[in-house]
Order: structure tokens, then C-alpha cells, then sequence
């Protein structure tokens, strides 16, 4: 009779044989992990190792953890069968020092918990549990037969490759670089680039190629290896920054204070560790945007109205390019503004170098805010944070001519390419930043500075 048949049911007395078998198979957790809120993680097998992807490996140990405490629920129903007496039966070794995270059998859990290293004579244990004394007898039988031969060699279990350095990042590219990519043969099938990504393959095709068709992870990698960038306990990263920030602006606007709303968002960003003073820091920077913003809207004509985190999709012949405007404002006077603010923590002296590098995505951002609102004239604003300054430029149709074809130029090569071969590497200034500086093939002077 199995445990789970055994529900609702008493014995005088219970055998439980085998309680050293293994309980915890995690071989046996898919290749593919969903979870509702966090998305989709996947595992690529291999003779030599299993590679999986960040949030695999955080799915992953939610499974192991399920899985664990349904064989303790187990046990509890299978041990509480018993109403006068309770046999249980395995073998064991020596020294078998355990956490209860790493037991893996009913009788390391029940070594953990009675603190025993061993099993290596015949004692009586006396506990007290719930204010009733009860006694554990424990008899050891050695005998030949239960020997096992230790020539037997084991299968090596595949070991797990977490992406956080390197090496890891290049095992990743090498197995996925064996994945033939899917051919879509409809042509009614149109390639979806975000605007982020049309920027990032403007400033090197192999970037966009690593990034958003290997989808290679990054973060990890960067925190480990980056020496431009530090990170302690007392920093927050610049990309987890910048979307706090903009989530808190899109819930508070101009008007409503940002500490309303910090908490919740902390708390959708899975950062609720973030101490008092990172808070306030938060805080005052998206207040003193707002204090200058209302201040330069004072000056201006009547505002019409103003559109927060716009959502566009703009249609070429071969793709969708789709993207985010933080802010649109529409004057009573015709004219229409983007607002872009940004988290970076530059020099004044160092605006307009740094505009240069969004130029691409403000521009995008110009040519479907023209579409939208049937404008020959646009006006795109940077708001840097930090330092409180900005960087502004007018668009006119001629320009944004232009920029749709150069747009569609770029886009068509972007939708027509899917091979490693088809994405060249543009080596510059910028290489030493890049996060995949040591996976694009350039072994100049630049990316040796890693």
C-alpha cells in the first residue's frame, strides 16, 4: 500500500522499508519552467552539462523547494499511521553530516533532525514532542549481504551552469550557436524590433545579435566582470534605477508625491531590501524633476494634453517597430514636445556626447509621435536626472523624411538576417562598456580592457 492510499487510515502497527532511498529526484524537473508573474525559463541538455537560463535556475530551486516539503508531508502522513508501533527500516553510512536542505532521504531528514552524524549502534533516543515523552529504539544489524560493491562506478549527474561570468556566457553562445533558428515561411510574417533594439544595432549588429536573438543573458555577467562598473550593497544598479524611477513617475506624475507610491513599486520590482536612505534618494530625485518640470510648463503656452508611458507600433513593409515615449505633451498653440528623462549619472560637459548615443531612439520616438498626431514638426527633450540639465532638438518633416527611411533601411536588414554571420561587429570607444566585449570576436586593444 502506497502512502497516499494509506490516507485515513490507522494500523496497529507500520513498516516503512527503504526510508534511505532517494526522494528528491531533481533530474526529473523539465527542461521548461513557466510561472505566471515571472515568465519562461529554459534548460538546454547536453552529455557534458545542463545550461539554463537565470530565471531556470530561480524557477528551479522554487520546484526543488515544492518538492521537498511534499516528501516531509509524506512522511508525517506515512509515520502517523501507525497506532502502537512504528518500524522504520533502511541502511546508512558513516559520517553523514547533513543540513536539512541537503538530506535527501526520509532517514537523512530524521538524522538532521535527531543531530546524528551516524546510525552506528544499537541506543535508545528519548525526546519530549508535543509535552509527551516518546522513545526511538534504534537496532543496527550488519550483515555481508547488505554490502554494496564499491567498484560500481556512478552516472555523473550533468552539472548546472549559472550564467555569471564569462566563460559561462561563451558555453551559452556555443551550444546555442548548434540551434538552427526557425524559418517562417508565411509572408505574412512581419519581424517585431523594439526601438531599444534598433538603437542598439545602429551602434554594433553583433550587440543586437548576442542580445536579442541569442537572447545570451547579461546582467549577471556585467556585475561580475565589469571593472568600469562597481557594485556593493550600498548601490543600486543603473538599470534597476532607471526603471524604478520611470515607474514611479508613471504612477505619480507631475502632481502626486513619489513616496506614495515607492513601496509598491519596490515591491512589483522584487527590491523590497532597499534601505531607508536609497528610498529617499529615489525620491528626491523624481521631485526635483518635477519641481523644474512645472516650473518650465509655467512658461510655456497652455498645455492641451499630456501622455504618459505612450505605447506605439509603427508599420514598415517587413516589420513592426514598436516602442514606449515617456511623456507627449500637446500645446494649445499646435506644437508637440517628447520628453525622454534619463537616470544617467554624467557631467554636465558630457550632455551632448551623451545625446549623440540616443539620438537613434529619440528620433524613432519623433517619427512615430509625427505619425500618431499628423505633425511635420517635433520637438524631442532629454531630461537627465543626474545632473539636473537637458538636451533639446527640433525636427522637421524633411528630417523626419529621413529618419523613416533610414529606419526602414535598417529595420529590413534586422528582419531578413538570423545568422551569426549576418551581424558584423562595430568596434569603437564604446566596446570597452559592452557587456558582451569578450564574446563578439574582437581581439583589438579595445576589448582587451576588460
Amino acid at each position: 500500500m502506497s502512502v497516499h492510499q494509506a490516507k485515513g487510515l490507522e494500523f496497529p502497527v507500520v513498516i516503512l522499508p527503504d526510508i534511505q532511498r532517494g526522494l528528491i529526484h531533481h533530474n526529473s524537473i523539465p527542461d521548461i519552467l513557466i510561472d505566471q508573474n515571472k515568465g519562461l525559463g529554459i534548460k538546454i541538455s547536453t552529455n557534458e552539462y545542463n545550461l539554463g537560463t537565470p530565471l531556470y535556475n530561480q524557477l528551479k530551486d522554487m520546484e526543488k523547494e515544492l518538492e521537498l516539503y511534499e516528501k516531509i508531508r509524506l512522511l508525517y502522513v506515512a509515520m502517523t499511521r501507525a497506532e502502537d508501533k512504528l518500524i522504520l527500516s533502511g541502511y546508512t553510512k558513516n559520517n553523514r553530516k547533513l543540513t536539512f536542505e541537503d538530506s535527501k532521504s526520509w532517514l537523512d531528514w530524521l538524522a538532521t533532525y535527531l543531530d546524528k552524524e551516524s546510525f552506528d549502534k544499537s541506543e535508545e533516543i528519548c525526546f519530549n514532542y508535543d509535552n509527551e515523552a516518546l522513545k526511538l529504539k534504534v537496532n543496527i544489524i550488519e550483515d555481508e549481504k547488505f554490502k554494496t560493491d564499491l567498484d560500481i562506478k556512478q552516472k555523473e549527474i550533468s552539472e548546472d551552469i549559472i550564467i555569471n561570468d564569462w566563460d559561462k556566457q561563451a558555453e551559452w553562445e556555443k551550444i546555442s550557436d548548434k540551434i538552427s533558428p526557425i524559418e517562417i515561411e508565411s509572408k505574412e510574417h512581419k519581424a517585431e524590433i523594439s526601438v531599444t533594439g534598433l538603437m542598439e544595432y545602429e551602434r554594433c549588429p553583433r550587440l543586437y545579435y548576442l542580445r536579442h536573438i541569442k537572447r545570451i543573458p547579461d546582467l549577471d555577467a556585467l556585475k561580475a566582470k565589469s571593472d568600469k562598473i562597481q557594485y556593493n550593497e550600498n548601490t543600486i544598479d543603473p538599470l534597476k534605477k532607471g526603471l524604478i524611477i520611470h515607474r514611479l513617475y508613471e504612477l505619480s506624475g507631475l502632481e502626486e508625491e513619489p513616496a506614495k507610491y515607492i513601496d509598491q513599486v519596490l515591491t512589483e520590482m522584487n527590491y523590497e531590501e532597499l534601505d531607508q536612505g536609497k528610498k529617499a534618494d529615489l525620491i528626491d530625485i523624481l521631485k526635483s524633476y518635477q519641481t523644474r518640470e512645472k516650473y518650465y510648463l509655467d512658461k510655456k503656452a497652455d498645455l492641451s494634453k499630456d501622455y504618459h508611458e505612450k505605447r506605439f507600433t509603427l508599420n514598415f513593409p517587413n516589420f513592426f517597430l514598436k516602442g514606449t515615449v515617456d511623456n507627449i505633451y500637446l500645446y494649445q498653440d499646435g506644437e508637440i514636445e517628447i520628453i525622454d528623462f534619463k537616470t544617467n549619472n554624467i557631467k554636465k560637459d558630457e550632455v551632448k556626447t551623451t545625446s549623440e548615443d540616443y539620438k537613434m531612439q529619440l528620433e524613432a520616438y519623433s517619427l512615430a509621435v509625427s505619425s500618431l498626431f499628423n505633425k511635420s514638426k517635433i520637438k524631442y527633450r532629454i531630461e537627465y536626472l543626474i545632473p539636473e540639465v537637458n538636451y533639446s532638438k527640433i525636427l522637421n518633416r524633411g528630417e523626419l523624411n529621413s529618419i523613416r527611411a533610414k529606419i526602414k533601411e535598417l529595420g529590413n536588414k534586422i528582419a531578413v538576417s538570423n545568422r551569426k554571420e549576418d551581424f558584423n561587429t562595430i568596434a569603437d570607444q564604446n566596446c570597452r562598456y559592452c557587456i558582451y566585449g569578450q564574446l563578439c570576436g574582437k581581439k583589438n586593444n579595445i576589448t582587451k580592457e576588460y
